[in-house]
């Protein structure tokens, strides 16, 4: 059996082989071919996962889209060779065959479907190793794109409400998921169907557990302990440091000095009154109210929402808490440095416009502050608060990953199909990542020099996160905490006590009603 299996291997390979010799007389930029699909969500189209360079739709009769999508895998690379002794070892031994079955993935983001000709080499080997999937798994990857989270939720539920099989893999946020999703029983646990220690599975390092089930695995993080974070941190304006003398924020992370006086020292000079005219022309720091209430908790080694002796509960009588909240206010009402007319659509046009030194920003937006001509720009992790010994952080759950439905058809084949793939820093595997390149290219894209990359290093490899599960509870966030809590501390309409105490129980009874239902 395993030797019939190695000449069709072979034979693939040929074929695949002379294809791509082909390849050089059809146009480089063949377009690829998207169908309309009748959903409930709106703004749902359909792509194949084999599309060659364009990633834009050509939508036309019927007939061209299908000519179209007929050309697809003759222009697509070739997916070069399989390890083999690592698929004698999983694949084969699991006797795979999805007999041509096509796995239907809904995102809501046409970047989650990996191309050929991606910027970034990890997305490029993702493509590669998805290709050699298809042939080895005899299946085809094919990607539903739904414009927006709310429309793909949207879709998810009404389809699982009705009973209906609407795909086989979909990607969602982690907050979305757990613990109402999980709760529903609309994902399927992941170890209930294949044996996480396998050789197929055992390359990822981490996976994220259930908060109703926490001894139940739902994904399998791509990438393991190997990836990049992406959590938020400090960007800064190296002009503005500079002209105003202030020690570069990653000195002070190497003398272990970037803690809140730092900041707030950084932030107090920087802010100034060019002309004399009694309004400010550059401030300290610009953020959201929203925003900057959740990170100085987290900064300050606290959660708003977090799991304690088996349950779920709102830390808002933290000391630590109560400190980050005081401190929020100061900024905006005793030194003033905090850019003060800030909204969610405004609060990053200072910083844009050079009139303000600091943000909290993920270090993946550097990619847009590089988009609007910021060339001189710093980033390093945020600075720790007073009460932090442990200097760990917490951070809002707000990843996304991708998650199975509870009706799949035949899952573990379908795992398999989807495991071979995602693991890109298995150095047994063909088109294996080097983590040190992918670093390199993340600098390129999103990052301003090495040493914004070796704090990158520092924060994925070296400091511990814990999660704040306050956006799993939403509206908790945003009807509570951020229009109750924060909006009024920093207008000084009431105490940071009297506030806190004013939102506990009804936001804590919200919390036990989503984990119960």
């Amino acid at each position: 059996m395993k030797r019939n299996r190695m000449a069709v291997l072979t034979v693939l390979a040929l074929v695949f082989s002379l294809l791509s010799a082909c390849k050089g007389s059809k146009e480089a930029d063949r377009t690829t071919a998207k169908s309309i699909a009748n959903t409930t969500g709106k703004n749902v189209q359909t792509t194949k996962a084999a599309a060659a360079a364009s990633t834009k739709a050509n939508i036309g009769t019927a007939a061209s889209q299908e000519t179209a999508a007929n050309n697809q895998d003759a222009d697509a690379p070739d997916p070069g060779p399989i390890d083999e002794d690592y698929i004698s070892k999983s694949v084969e031994e699991n006797k795979i065959d999805l007999q041509g079955r096509t796995i239907k993935l809904l995102i809501g983001y046409a970047t989650h479907e990996p191309k050929a000709e991606a910027a970034d080499i990890a997305t490029q080997a993702q493509y590669k190793l998805m290709k050699q999937a298809e042939s080895l798994f005899n299946c085809r990857f094919e990607f539903q794109f739904i414009s927006t989270w709310a429309s793909l939720q949207k879709y998810i539920l009404d389809n699982h409400m009705s009973g209906l099989y609407y795909g086989d893999v979909f990607r969602m946020t982690d907050a979305t998921v757990f613990p109402v999703w999980e709760n529903k029983g609309i994902v399927m646990p992941i170890d209930k169907y294949v044996d996480l220690s396998s050789p197929l599975f055992s390359k990822f390092t981490k996976n994220i557990k259930g908060l109703v089930y926490p001894d139940r695995s739902y994904v399998l993080v791509p990438g393991g302990e190997n990836g990049i974070a992406g959590y938020t941190g400090t960007f800064w304006n190296k002009d503005i440091l500079t002209r105003e003398g202030l020690q570069d924020i990653h000195e002070l992370v190497k003398t272990d000095s970037w803690n809140w006086d730092n900041f707030l020292q950084i932030a107090i000079v920087a802010t100034k009154d060019f002309n004399g005219d009694g309004i400010m022309d550059q401030f300290g720091f610009t953020a959201t109210e929203r925003n900057l209430g959740a990170e100085l908790v987290n900064a300050n080694g606290a959660a708003w929402v977090e799991k304690i002796d088996g349950r779920v509960s709102l830390s808002v009588a933290s000391s630590r808490t109560i400190h980050a909240m005081q401190f929020m206010s100061d900024l905006y009402n005793v030194y003033k440095c905090a850019y003060p007319s800030a909204t969610t659509s405004n609060w990053l046009n200072p910083f844009y416009n050079g009139q303000a030194a600091m943000v909290f920003y993920a270090p993946w937006n550097g990619s847009a502050l590089k988009a609007k001509g910021l060339n001189n720009l710093g980033w390093d992790r945020l600075p720790f608060g007073p009460d932090n010994n442990e200097k760990q952080f917490y951070a809002p759950g707000g990843a996304h990953n991708w998650y199975y439905p509870a009706n799949l058809k035949n899952p573990q084949d379908v795992l398999s199909a989807m495991a071979y793939w995602q693991n890109l820093y298995d150095t047994s595997r063909p088109y294996y990542i080097d983590i040190e390149q992918s670093y390199r290219d993340y600098e390129t894209l999103h990052l301003y020099s090495s040493l914004d990359t070796e704090a990158l290093k520092n924060v994925s490899r070296n400091i511990v996160y814990k999660t704040d599960y306050v956006r799993n509870f939403d509206p908790v966030f945003d009807n509570y905490l951020y229009k109750l809590v924060f909006a009024k501390i920093i207008k000084m309409e009431t105490s940071t006590i009297a506030a806190i105490d004013a939102i506990r129980a009804p936001a804590q009874q919200m919390i036990d009603d989503k984990m119960a239902n």
